[in-house]
């Protein structure tokens, strides 16, 4: 696959935001008090941090969800690594990579969804996080266009004059 400006843009971006996402699952700082703040694993006061004794459903879903968006944040960038910079050929990569970094983006925004449904709080690790998801959603919509790519919704591109036989009235 031909590289370009854009592709390798698009690469950096994918790799960067998807240390900023390994960032907010592991950080203790998706919700801060005076005393300490909380992440996905532990909370934290200022003499130490322990590990969660118990947790409800939805925290364990919110925790689920961001931890497969990661996953799936490392196989997109281990995706536009082979598709870009090696000459490895996967067949329908591009709508594959569209389609992951849709799947990418959603588990993200479930998760913070699921985390923000009682209160929103814009801590670092929930700004990384909606940053990240955001960011997915883009990449999307851009490994749906790259160039010199066959696109992926099935349009053909048609050179010089085309005929067309049979009758021109179709109303009648």
């Amino acid at each position: 696959m031909e590289r370009n400006r854009k592709s390798d843009v698009l690469v950096i971006l994918c790799i960067t935001i998807t240390v900023f996402h390994l960032l907010s699952v592991s950080l203790p700082y998706w919700y801060k008090y005076q005393d300490g703040s909380e992440g996905l694993w532990r909370i934290c006061t200022e003499k130490e941090c322990r590990e969660y004794e118990g947790s409800s459903v939805t925290f364990r879903a919110f925790r689920s969800m961001e931890v497969l968006g990661l996953l799936a944040a490392a196989i997109v960038s281990i995706l536009l690594i082979l598709k870009f910079y090696t000459n490895v050929e996967i067949l329908h990569l591009q709508a594959a990579l569209a389609g992951l970094c849709l799947f990418t983006g959603l588990t993200i925004m479930t998760g913070i969804f699921i985390y923000g449904f009682n209160e929103i709080t814009m801590y670092a690790c929930y700004i990384m996080s909606s940053i990240a998801a955001l960011t997915f959603f883009l990449a999307a919509g851009y490994c749906t266009n790259i160039e010199g790519s066959t696109p992926i919704h099935g349009s053909m591109h048609i050179e010089g004059p085309v005929q067309i036989e049979g009758p021109t009235n179709i109303a009648g």
